[in-house]
């Protein structure tokens, strides 16, 4: 990149131009319980029944979490309609089997806005390849 675009950027950034996207960020930044669900994203899911439960961090456009078996990092984007993520998964425990079957894979999720404290998604392989899940976020602490 050169040096003229390295500056444009800094001034577009000094005056605000990504302001908008950095404040979007910011609303969804908090503590999440994360509930993953079978291959029916629309089935109803009930956060106080055990299992298939994880925690995950949602900050500056980071996701950070994972539960029993996995360990999860990631970034996240806010879109018009919805926010996406592209998280890594990473097994930490041997006795946990991802649903995807893998040990290490990069998962794409497609969650709807945070409405009420909570968003209901959609979650795959970040290829496309693998099936699809239900997941679920229920906000737990607001970071500001």
């Amino acid at each position: 990149m050169s040096l003229a675009r390295l500056f444009h950027l800094g001034r577009a950034y000094a005056n605000g131009v990504f302001a908008v996207r950095q404040e979007e960020r910011m609303a969804y930044d908090g503590v999440y319980l994360v509930r993953f669900e079978g291959n029916d994203p629309a089935a109803s899911l009930n956060f106080d029944e055990p299992g298939n439960n994880g925690i995950v961090v949602l900050l500056r456009g980071g996701v950070y979490g994972g539960d029993s078996g996995y360990s999860y990092i990631g970034t996240y984007a806010p879109e018009a309609d919805c926010f996406t993520a592209d998280v890594r998964v990473v097994n930490h425990n041997p006795n946990f089997q991802s649903v995807f079957g893998l040990v290490d894979t990069r998962v794409k999720l497609t969650m709807a806005p945070i409405q009420d404290g909570e968003s209901a998604g959609t979650m795959t392989t970040a290829d496309g390849a693998g099936p699809i899940f239900g997941v679920r976020l229920k906000i737990l602490e607001v970071l500001a």
